[in-house]
């Protein structure tokens, strides 16, 4: 425990000089303590935000890895809903999308007679 020595010798007049003396160094002190208080906190966050930055960007790697494998793209599926009238294939040159097949003309049944003369 501290002593004040000049409130003991009767030099302090009545005051507390130890409160005193410890409100000045704390007036003296506590605006750069506080700057760099407030300096810690800001680097702090900013280090928490790029860590978060990092472990997103980790998981987009992870995920752009699964793309990498060729074969993804270029397995194509086809439907019909006339596969007696014609038929659907898909090759490793076809284009994703979706796409339409029109009728411009039916065809129509021929047939030939064939007349032997004699």
């Amino acid at each position: 425990m501290a002593i004040d020595y000049v409130n003991t010798l009767g030099a302090g007049a009545g005051f507390n000089t130890k409160e005193i003396v410890t409100a000045l160094v704390e007036a003296e002190t506590g605006g750069p303590r506080n700057r760099l208080e407030n300096r810690v906190e800001d680097n702090e966050a900013e280090i928490s935000a790029l860590a978060d930055a990092a472990a997103t960007f980790s998981v987009l790697q992870a995920e752009a890895q699964g793309l990498n494998d060729a074969r993804e793209f270029t397995n194509f599926t086809t439907s019909n809903s006339q596969s007696a009238a014609f038929s659907i294939t898909a090759s490793s040159e076809s284009k994703a999308g979706s796409h339409n097949v029109s009728i411009s003309a039916i065809a129509r049944e021929q047939r030939t007679n064939i007349t032997a003369h004699g």
